[in-house]
């Protein structure tokens, strides 16, 4: 019975699954979503933090990393979809 399964994990392992589907979503919309908890640019960057507000902007590819025990790691590149017939 569905009543006696124990649910014996935590969303560590859905986590990934969340984040590529906001990196989907940010090339989607076009829009980055901000940062919590950043106070500013640190000397140096040479991009810009995403703080307070979310950005629009013309998001062409993404990259949701995902980093796990046991190095059970991953990074997928995440591309807005053309409907270019030309084969380019």
């Amino acid at each position: 019975k569905i009543e006696e399964v124990k649910l014996a994990t935590t969303g560590m392992g859905a986590a990934g699954i969340f984040e590529a589907i906001a990196t989907i979503l940010t090339v989607h919309h076009g829009e980055v979503p901000p940062t919590i908890n950043t106070a500013g640019n640190e000397e140096g960057m040479r991009f810009q933090l995403v703080k307070n507000e979310a950005i629009k902007t013309d998001v062409q590819y993404a990259i949701s990393e995902s980093f796990g025990f046991a190095g059970a790691c991953s990074c997928v590149v995440i591309g807005k979809f053309t409907n270019d017939q030309s084969g380019n």
